[in-house]
């Protein structure tokens, strides 16, 4: 049992670096002339394995809220000189990956039903901004109004970390 646990993880692990690799290219060859065709690129990363024990929708399932948490997350790294410093950073000089986060928070803001995705991208400690996340500035940042600011907060109530649980509370 401990061995097909450990071949999970390892293969979740894969996948997450995959997904990584993609949203990485993909977010490093972004420009306004080809801003069309690397969104729906970002929007459709996708990890295809050949495998005879399960189908491609299988798979799709599996790696479908893992690879969505891992490019929000990469997003929000992206784009934290612009959300927390008020500047681009060298990574997105044209605010394009920004405007990406800010169009994907969006959506997960007006579907509470996807709103866990978001805390679980936070749940983690690296890369650094998201040790002391900065909520309310996040949502400013990102625009967000009253109601989806309050459908993201409710989501980290469900939090295992405590500091967002608590940012999560003063902004309901």
């Amino acid at each position: 049992m401990d061995a097909d646990r450990r071949r999970q993880n390892d293969a979740s692990l894969s996948r997450a670096n995959i997904v990584r690799a993609q949203v990485i290219f993909l977010c490093s060859t972004l420009t306004e002339e080809n801003w069309e065709d690397k969104l729906q690129e970002l929007k459709k990363v996708q990890i295809v394995f050949v495998s005879r024990a399960k189908t491609n929708r299988q798979l799709e399932e599996e790696s479908g809220s893992e690879a969505y948490v891992t490019k929000i997350r990469k997003f929000i790294d992206t784009s934290s000189p612009r959300l927390f410093q008020g500047n681009n950073g060298p990574q997105d000089p044209t605010g394009l990956v920004f405007r990406i986060l800010v169009d994907e928070i969006k959506t997960i803001a007006s579907k509470p039903s996807l709103a866990s995705r978001f805390q679980v991208a936070l749940n983690t400690e690296q890369p650094q901004v998201f040790r002391n996340f900065d909520f309310e500035r996040f949502c400013e940042h990102i625009g967000l109004d009253a109601l989806e600011k309050s459908v993201l907060a409710l989501s980290l109530l469900e939090s295992p970390k405590s500091d967002l649980q608590q940012k999560g509370m003063r902004s309901c």
